[in-house]
Protein backbone atom coordinates (compact mmCIF):
# COMPACT_ATOMS: atom_id res chain seq x y z
CA UNK A 1 0.00 0.00 0.00
CA UNK A 2 1.27 3.10 -0.85
CA UNK A 3 0.97 5.97 1.97
CA UNK A 4 1.88 9.89 2.01
CA UNK A 5 3.37 11.28 5.41
CA UNK A 6 0.91 14.17 6.94
CA UNK A 7 3.04 14.02 9.90
CA UNK A 8 5.67 12.08 12.59
CA UNK A 9 5.32 13.36 16.04
CA UNK A 10 7.32 11.38 18.94
CA UNK A 11 7.21 11.16 22.33
CA UNK A 12 9.23 9.71 24.89
CA UNK A 13 6.97 7.74 27.75
CA UNK A 14 8.35 6.59 31.11
CA UNK A 15 8.28 2.65 31.36
CA UNK A 16 5.77 0.39 33.49
CA UNK A 17 8.53 -0.62 35.66
CA UNK A 18 9.60 3.39 36.14
CA UNK A 19 13.64 2.51 35.47
CA UNK A 20 13.41 4.52 31.83
CA UNK A 21 11.71 5.43 28.86
CA UNK A 22 10.66 4.30 25.13
CA UNK A 23 9.76 6.28 21.98
CA UNK A 24 6.58 5.92 20.63
CA UNK A 25 5.93 7.31 17.21
CA UNK A 26 2.32 8.85 16.24
CA UNK A 27 2.43 8.85 12.26
CA UNK A 28 -0.30 10.71 10.47
CA UNK A 29 -0.69 9.99 6.76
CA UNK A 30 -3.30 9.64 3.92
CA UNK A 31 -4.21 6.06 2.00
CA UNK A 32 -6.72 5.80 -0.88
CA UNK A 33 -8.23 9.41 0.03
CA UNK A 34 -8.37 8.66 3.91
CA UNK A 35 -6.57 10.23 6.94
CA UNK A 36 -5.40 7.48 9.19
CA UNK A 37 -2.89 7.70 12.20
CA UNK A 38 -0.89 5.18 13.49
CA UNK A 39 1.08 4.45 16.73
CA UNK A 40 4.46 2.73 16.67
CA UNK A 41 6.55 1.79 19.92
CA UNK A 42 10.60 1.53 19.99
CA UNK A 43 10.77 -1.82 21.70
CA UNK A 44 8.77 -3.49 18.75
CA UNK A 45 10.53 -2.70 15.55
CA UNK A 46 13.66 -0.88 16.18
CA UNK A 47 14.71 -0.85 12.57
CA UNK A 48 11.06 0.13 11.29
CA UNK A 49 10.91 2.96 14.17
CA UNK A 50 14.19 4.13 13.15
CA UNK A 51 13.10 4.39 9.51
CA UNK A 52 9.65 6.20 10.05
CA UNK A 53 11.26 8.64 12.54
CA UNK A 54 12.92 9.90 9.70
CA UNK A 55 10.72 10.35 7.21
CA UNK A 56 9.65 14.32 6.34
CA UNK A 57 6.02 15.40 5.64
CA UNK A 58 4.70 14.87 2.23
CA UNK A 59 6.98 12.02 2.02
CA UNK A 60 5.45 9.01 -0.41
CA UNK A 61 6.41 5.46 1.15
CA UNK A 62 4.68 1.70 0.16
CA UNK A 63 4.16 -0.20 3.45
CA UNK A 64 3.11 -3.40 3.73
CA UNK A 65 1.74 -4.69 7.00
CA UNK A 66 1.76 -8.19 9.17
CA UNK A 67 0.58 -9.63 11.95
CA UNK A 68 3.03 -10.91 14.53
CA UNK A 69 2.51 -14.64 16.26
CA UNK A 70 0.63 -12.79 18.48
CA UNK A 71 -1.94 -11.41 16.09
CA UNK A 72 -0.56 -7.50 16.76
Amino acid sequence: MQIEIIDVVREDLPSKNGKGTYGQLTVTYRSGGKVQEKKLISFSNPAVFKAIEKLTKSATIDVTTVKNDKGY
